[in-house]
């Protein structure tokens, strides 16, 4: 069942948009305060598998404090029976997990929509970091291929912004460190309708047709600064100060040859890693965050993946090799 509070927002409209964020991070629980200040009567669903400690306080780059007003977040093992009510026509799903969970989502999603007796037109939207695997949305959609009723769209969106959540005793802190833009697209460049896609309150969202190719560049910049700053709780900017600049073009062009030059080139990937440490310098990476507070499972997930992208190189997978021998086995 869903708790309470959340099931008395349920709007009882199908005009009305439902917003759903997977996942309470700091980018999920920022998203959604956002989102519930920019369109109050919208209906507002948080699923986290970690209890939140309330209250929470949005914290923007000036340093201004507001405090948030969300529903009680909903864990994943629910059965989410009061979906059903939900008349909304248009359902969007904000993926905000770690990327080593983001095929797990799909149970989630699939336990809602198989509620759903109208027509829906549902909308996931990734914004993790990692890669997204489209075949595996391909493979739930074949779960209601004889469903009629309700219709998905794949959206990729990444967040060039830095994000933090600080647990104090008595409260939880979401702090915006860097940035306010949201770039996204469709696989096989899909025509949808992304008026209402993104709040406008806070973001600036942009469309970017080449989003797969900026989706493997923020996959290498977040690879680097995992790696290199390790289990560190330091800002971005600090990268410099552990690894040459030298090594950092060598590591750029050594990424570069594990893809076409139709897929990726040298000039994108420098401009997107230096791009993205100016803008979000300031902020300590969720990698080593994590890392740092005992959970590597992100970093290993961002090893493993590199690690499958070097048997296409042998002269990348020497250099990679080394350099993860150098910061990873700390």
């Amino acid at each position: 069942m869903l708790l309470r509070k959340a099931s008395q927002e349920i709007v009882n409209s199908q005009d009305s948009v439902c917003r759903i964020i997977v996942g309470a991070g700091a980018v999920g629980l920022f998203l959604a305060n956002i989102i519930k200040t920019e369109n109050p009567l919208e209906t507002l669903i948080i699923i986290s598998k970690s209890k939140i400690l309330t209250p929470i306080y949005i914290q923007y780059s000036d340093g201004r404090q507001v405090m948030a007003n969300l529903p009680l977040a909903l864990t994943p093992d629910m059965n989410f029976d009061e979906c059903s009510q939900i008349k909304s026509k248009n359902i969007y799903f904000y993926v905000t997990t770690p990327p080593e969970y983001c095929d797990h989502v799909y149970k989630y999603i699939y336990k809602i929509a198989h509620k759903f007796s109208e027509k829906k037109i549902i909308f996931i939207v990734f914004m993790n970091n990692g890669f997204v695997d489209y075949k595996s949305f391909i493979d739930f959609k074949h779960h209601f291929n004889k469903n009629k009723r309700l219709l998905f769209y794949f959206v990729r969106a990444l967040v060039v912004s830095g994000f933090m959540r600080e647990k104090l005793e008595d409260k939880t802190i979401i702090k915006n460190t860097a940035g306010n833009k949201i770039y996204y697209g469709f696989y096989k460049d899909k025509n949808i309708n992304t008026l209402c896609l993104f709040p406008k309150l806070f973001y600036e969202s942009i469309y970017d047709k080449n989003i797969f190719l900026r989706e493997k560049t923020k996959f290498f910049t977040n690879f680097m600064l995992g790696l290199v700053i390790n289990k560190n709780l330091l800002q971005n900017e600090k990268i410099y100060t552990l690894i040459s600049e030298k090594k950092i073009e060598e590591s750029i062009r050594n990424y570069c040859l594990l893809f076409t030059k139709n897929e990726l080139n040298y000039d994108f990937v420098r401009e997107q890693f230096y791009s993205t440490i100016e803008a979000a310098g300031a902020n300590i990476n969720s990698i080593s965050f994590a890392w740092h507070f005992g959970d590597k499972n992100t970093m290993d997930y961002f090893v493993i993946e590199f690690r499958k992208l070097l048997k296409k190189n042998k002269k990348s997978s020497l250099f990679f090799e080394e350099l993860i021998n150098e910061y990873y086995q700390k």
